[in-house]
């Protein structure tokens, strides 16, 4: 993807997750798409200090995040919604976790992710389009 003219506001973004390989790989594809990354997290926890200080257009987080392995990125999420509604969050995660899906999707036009195991993408939302993925219903 070609990074649109120079005098263009880039999107903002945060990058939340906490497999080094993944993140550094996601900070990359953004960038070269023409992305002003302007953090990177490996923790729920440092996520919120960075959206706090860098109000981002976009953060892409990851469901499950240190200590626990379980739904920090997810509450997170959560956290974020509610304080800066203007953000738009992207949730990824190799697991579908549906327990405080909905709260997070509640009121806003949003699509998730899933990664597979092979590094590929699908969504579990609905109904499907042409191209193979599902759109949220509001």
């Amino acid at each position: 993807m070609t990074p649109g003219p120079k005098d263009q506001t880039e999107l903002r973004a945060i990058i939340a997750e906490d497999t080094v390989l993944l993140r550094e790989g996601l900070r990359r594809v953004l960038t070269d798409a023409g992305l002003d990354v302007a953090g990177i997290a490996g923790d729920a926890k440092q996520l919120l200090s960075l959206v706090a200080a860098a109000r981002p257009d976009v953060v892409l987080t990851d469901i499950r995040m240190p200590p626990t392995q379980t739904t920090e990125g997810l509450q997170a999420a959560l956290e974020i919604r509610r304080q800066w509604p203007g953000t738009a969050v992207i949730v990824l995660s190799q697991h579908v976790e549906t327990e405080h899906l909905f709260e997070l999707l509640a009121g806003i036009r949003v699509g998730s992710a899933t990664r597979s195991r092979s590094g590929s993408l699908t969504s579990p939302s609905s109904p499907t389009r042409s191209d193979g993925w599902r759109q949220a219903s509001r």
